[in-house]
């Protein structure tokens, strides 16, 4: 609207947008219709400023003032309903009105300017809030807001260093890191754009599609979709699935007809399902939960043909973590003076890997501390010398703290001032 905006002062700042002052020559501006409108505006009463200029170009739809007036008093309305919203944190409904406003002044750099300012605050606000979830390990969430606000604004700093921290933390969530290495691997091959296709695309800018250029056209996706397949035949074997299937996916696009392309996304799928698997897998892992690492991995064991070798040797790892868990958890028991407890967890140890360790020899250990134990406390029972009974007590003591009523026989006897005997060498 540049004819519009020589009629426009800047007296407006308050909405945003210079209105129509003054476009006829009138005695008394108390009666000039221009003015009227303008008063409203002035005072902020765009609804009714938008509903006067209405009627005054319908009484006279061809005088070009009312147009204008028109047109300017619903800019300056949108103006001011977006101002509302998105100081009402309403931003979606705030850039949906001021791109209205765009639609009907596309030259005008305040509406630009309302346009940035509530695109920059809408990434901000998605960038916070996607540093929140982050803190609360919702990084799947966390990446569609960091994208999300990329997308008002492509080169806003904080979402990129948003999702750069995100991907430090990102350890025991692989398929998420697998998924979004996957992205940056085919956006860097994308860049390398087919000149033949491109020139084939300014032909059809200029002309009319004929069978010459169809043939070419074709001639041009095939060699692309070999191209893309060729690449991803390349990732597959670096075992990089995700970016592997994306390629493959472009390549059928290029040509529907790839029959390679087409198997090598049957692969790059599984395998994608399988890293996924594996993915979850170490997940459970590192949380403890050896049973359902191994049977996220046992089905990617049955799935995989191209990652037999590291899913057999995450089995493994995951078998030995389980029974290392074991192992110090019967280690715990034996600390806690817990010895038939102990004893039975070492056993079953000992059943799932047998010769585990010092295993056998800790159950002897303890074995022989439970039975001289029992053996010592039995003769208690006929013994009637106090200083022998409190030798033994002692005695009981060292090999199995705590045993039973050990401890307060040993206080009761020593209150009466009773002296342990001699130790027997």
């Amino acid at each position: 609207m540049a004819q519009l905006r020589s009629f426009l002062p800047l007296w407006l700042p308050c909405a945003g947008w210079a209105l129509l002052a003054a476009c006829v020559v009138t005695v008394d501006s108390s009666s000039d219709p221009i003015a009227k409108v303008n008063r409203l505006v002035r005072h902020g009463h765009y609804a009714q400023a938008v509903e006067e200029a209405v009627r005054l170009r319908k009484e006279d739809p061809v005088r070009v003032e009312y147009e204008l007036l028109h047109q300017a008093t619903s800019v300056a309305h949108l103006l001011d309903r977006g101002r509302t919203a998105t100081l009402g944190d309403q931003d979606y409904l705030a850039l949906s009105l001021f791109n209205e406003a765009a639609e009907i002044d596309p030259e005008e750099a305040i509406v630009r300017h309302w346009i940035d300012k509530t695109k920059l605050k809408l990434a901000t606000t998605l960038t916070d809030e996607a540093i929140d979830m982050v803190g609360n390990d919702s990084f799947q969430e966390a990446w569609g807001s960091f994208t999300k606000a990329l997308e008002f604004v492509p080169d806003f700093t904080p979402a990129y260093d948003g999702l750069a921290a995100m991907d430090q933390k990102m350890i025991y969530r692989q398929q998420l890191a697998a998924e979004y290495y996957d992205q940056g691997v085919a956006s860097l091959i994308e860049k390398e754009y087919d000149i033949a296709a491109s020139r084939f695309g300014y032909v059809r800018k200029y002309r009319d599609e004929d069978a010459r250029l169809t043939r070419r056209v074709g001639q041009v996706d095939h060699a692309r979709s070999v191209e893309h397949q060729k690449s991803a035949a390349i990732l597959e074997g670096e075992g990089l699935f995700y970016a592997a299937r994306s390629e493959y996916g472009r390549a059928l696009r290029e040509d529907s007809s790839n029959t390679v392309a087409r198997e090598g996304l049957e692969r790059a799928i599984l395998e994608s399902e399988v890293s996924g698997l594996v993915s979850k897998g170490e997940s459970a892992l590192m949380r403890g939960e050896f049973k359902k690492a191994h049977s996220a991995l046992e089905e990617a064991a049955g799935l995989t043909s191209a990652q037999t070798e590291e899913v057999a040797a995450f089995i493994e790892k995951v078998e030995l973590a389980r029974i290392e868990f074991l192992y110090f958890a019967a280690g715990r028991l034996e600390a806690d003076r817990r010895y038939p407890d102990a004893l039975e967890a070492y056993g079953d140890l000992l059943v799932q890997a047998p010769g585990y360790s010092d295993v056998e020899a800790r159950m002897t250990d303890l074995q022989e501390r439970v039975d001289r134990t029992l053996a010592m406390y039995q003769s208690l029972s006929s013994e009637a010398d106090e200083a022998k009974a409190l030798r033994t007590l002692l005695d009981i003591d060292v090999l199995w703290p705590d045993y039973r009523d050990v401890p307060e026989r040993i206080s009761a006897l020593e209150a009466k001032g009773i002296k342990p005997a001699a130790q027997t060498p």
